[in-house]
């Protein structure tokens, strides 16, 4: 059977550990999560489905932000390298592993940092008769301008 956290360093889950946590999803909420969890002495396995975990960094800023990208890439990797932090690339929920399957190996829980992958509704009545006309949702306006 498939266990992902064989490839965070051949470690696997330890009944002696009080809590080991999966965060799925590991740019920018995914890695705070791991670091504060980490800080508190909780083992961490990040699942990135991506090879590297910089999400929306990735293609969500501009191309003229380069130094605030090298930025945040260099905080995400920082937070990555905590001890007690396993960053486990190329791993997709749904694709590679379930969630009762997490349960099985021993997670105590789960914390879904997957990020805004989609516009959401804003929720206010009528807002979409604005939508280019003054507004717009985040994905568009931003696939648009880093695509050169």
């Amino acid at each position: 059977m498939y266990n992902p956290l064989q490839c965070a360093g051949g470690q696997t889950y330890d009944e002696s550990w009080h809590h080991f946590v999966a965060v799925i999803g590991g740019a920018i909420s995914g890695s705070v999560a791991a670091e504060i969890l980490a800080d508190h002495g909780i083992r961490v396995a990040v699942f990135e489905q991506n090879t590297r975990p910089y999400g929306k960094i990735e293609d969500g800023l501009p191309r003229w932000h380069v130094e605030q990208r090298k930025q945040e890439y260099g905080r995400i990797d920082a937070r990555m390298k905590k001890s007690n932090v396993y960053f486990i690339p190329s791993t997709k929920l749904g694709r590679d592993f379930n969630l009762p399957q997490l349960f099985k190996w021993g997670f105590s829980a789960v914390i879904l940092a997957n990020g805004a992958w989609r516009d959401r509704e804003l929720g206010v009545p009528e807002a979409e008769q604005y939508v280019g006309k003054g507004f717009s949702y985040q994905n568009p306006f931003i696939y648009c301008t880093t695509q050169e």
